[in-house]
């Protein structure tokens, strides 16, 4: 299904949703000639489980996630090609990133994470740098994070596709955490290096008593910092 047909389907998702809970009051209300309180009470809980998981399906209604994005997308420094591209390419990677078959050289034994900043993606912000970083011969890795629905937090970005960043940066923390302890298992590294763009900078701020490993830069942008493993390894 292309990207434009998917918002069509939410969209009319939510309207049926709607007319789902409109009509089943009309029934209910029909079938009684005297309608209790109780009445009214079951039947707008059945409209609202009904299109609530309506909306949940289609994804206008979502808790906040992340998604690891897959492919490569094409090398490029304009920013309009990388916005277009990633709209009808959502949630794939730019050059170069999320190769888990690669393991880090002695001269590069810290692998590069990438975090794109807010109302972005993995791709529209690094098709250049992650290649770039590549050829420099280290192994980098890239995240969508900050997935959320339009009636939670997310605003009319969830309806957009390719625009992430827009959850609680408490969540989206969460969710960098996990990721780079999968890089970290993936590559048997000790730590990460971090560059992030924007929100990417605020969400891979270590916390207030970060361990010796943790190291934070002098002058961003763009954020770079350095992760060690949170959890250990399997």
């Amino acid at each position: 299904m292309t990207t434009s047909n998917r918002m069509r389907v939410r969209i009319a998702a939510a309207i049926m949703g709607a007319v789902v809970v409109a009509g089943t009051h009309s029934v209910n209300a029909q079938a009684a000639t005297q309608p209790t309180i109780q009445d009214l009470v079951d039947a707008i809980n059945t409209g609202v489980t009904t299109a609530g998981k309506a909306l949940a399906d289609t994804g206008i209604s979502s808790a906040p996630h992340s998604t690891i994005p897959t492919g490569n997308g094409p090398e490029t420094t304009d920013a309009v090609t990388a916005f277009t591209f990633s709209l009808a390419n959502e949630n794939t990677a730019p050059a170069g990133a999320n190769d888990w078959n690669c393991k880090p050289s002695a001269a590069h034994p810290d692998p590069v994470v990438l975090l794109h900043g807010s109302w972005m993606n993995a791709f529209d912000g690094f098709a250049h740098l992650s290649p770039t970083i590549k050829e420099a011969g280290f192994c980098v890795y890239a995240l969508d994070f900050g997935q959320e629905g339009l009636l939670q937090q997310g605003g009319l970005g969830a309806l957009l596709p390719g625009v992430n960043g827009i959850a609680p940066m408490e969540e989206s923390a969460k969710e960098i955490s996990t990721f780079v302890d999968k890089v970290l298992t993936s590559t048997g590294a000790p730590k990460v290096d971090i560059v992030g763009h924007s929100q990417g900078g605020t969400v891979s701020t270590p916390p207030a008593t970060p361990s010796p490993a943790c190291t934070t830069p002098a002058s961003p942008p763009p954020t770079t910092r350095s992760r060690p493993r949170t959890t250990p390894p399997s």
